[in-house]
């Protein structure tokens, strides 16, 4: 991995970006995002589009997006998923790097020039950003660093972009996720890029300030059915890669529990004692025998984030 040392101030010519904004029922969100990207930094000598994906909208969200007819273009479909609804969107894109937001999402002025800058490089196949996160259930907002190495290129999920090429490689999102989708592209394109020689950057600058504004059992739920279908689907490739069950494993028992599913936390919980035999997988597998312990421990309102058992 590599780490741009500069942001370069000289115009790149003949490059094409395309961000995509995955939309449902968004009205009271999109313009921020929009009103933010449509006025980015524009380098000269390429060209750069929005396309806005609707997944079915029953409110004012494509009259929003009316509103923003010199770059933003609308591409609507039947409900499919925040996964489909990006996966549409990037089958109608014009550029050759593809970036993805969601509504509310407000990327800084200088991003889309970082962007140009970083894959004017033709070595570079994906990028990442640090965020500014921030919780508005409680009112909390942090810097989301990526750190440094192949292992943790799940962090990239926050604020990235990709090769179009990359992204077609690996067969874009997984229609399935509704929580992790993200990350889950973005660890499968790294694996991608490091086979077919491509530099994966991590940058120092932070590009976006990304809002989660879900009621926690939203993402308790879609976390948890996310691990269980990555634990099926990648069952073959898990099996050769214990750590990473293992993790898989204990998230899926803390959401488990998250939800009070006594019988799957304790069931998850047994398999990540069973590949990692750790302290923690041990004290993980106590707490979800204890349902009341569980649920005071990672479903309290602010107290999940200070639990170290995840």
């Amino acid at each position: 991995m590599t780490s741009p040392s500069a942001v370069l101030t000289t115009d790149v010519q003949e490059w094409s970006v395309t961000v995509v904004i995955p939309t449902a029922d968004a009205e009271s969100s999109l313009a921020l995002t929009l009103d933010a990207l449509t006025n980015l930094d524009v380098p000269r000598g390429g060209s750069y589009e929005i396309v806005v994906s609707d997944d079915g909208s029953t409110d004012g969200t494509v009259e929003v997006a009316s509103r923003y007819p010199d770059r933003v273009r609308v591409v609507r479909g039947a409900w499919s998923g925040p996964s489909g609804a990006r996966n549409r969107g990037a089958a109608t894109a014009t550029g050759e790097v593809l970036a993805f937001v969601d509504s509310g999402d407000i990327p800084c002025d200088c991003w889309l020039r970082q962007i140009v800058e970083t894959f004017a490089d033709p070595s570079v196949g994906l990028a990442s950003w640090p965020a500014w996160l921030i919780d508005v259930r409680l009112d909390r907002e942090q810097l989301h660093q990526p750190r440094p190495g192949p292992a943790s290129v799940a962090a990239l999920a926050t604020c990235f972009a990709m090769r179009r090429g990359v992204f077609d490689a690996v067969g874009g999102y997984d229609t399935v996720l509704r929580c992790g989708e993200n990350a889950d592209l973005c660890e499968r394109a790294a694996a991608h890029c490091v086979g077919a020689g491509f530099l994966i950057v991590q940058a120092e600058q932070a590009a976006a300030r990304v809002t989660l504004g879900r009621p926690p059992a939203y993402y308790d739920r879609a976390r948890l059915d996310a691990v269980e279908h990555l634990l099926v689907r990648d069952a073959e490739q898990l099996a050769a890669n214990r750590p990473k069950r293992v993790q898989l494993s204990a998230i899926a028992a803390v959401n488990a529990a998250r939800c009070r599913e006594s019988a799957r936390a304790r069931a998850h919980a047994w398999s990540a004692l069973r590949c990692g035999r750790s302290c923690r997988d041990l004290a993980r597998l106590i707490v979800t025998l204890i349902p009341p312990l569980a649920r005071r421990l990672w479903s309290a309102e602010g107290r999940r984030a200070r639990v170290g058992l995840l």
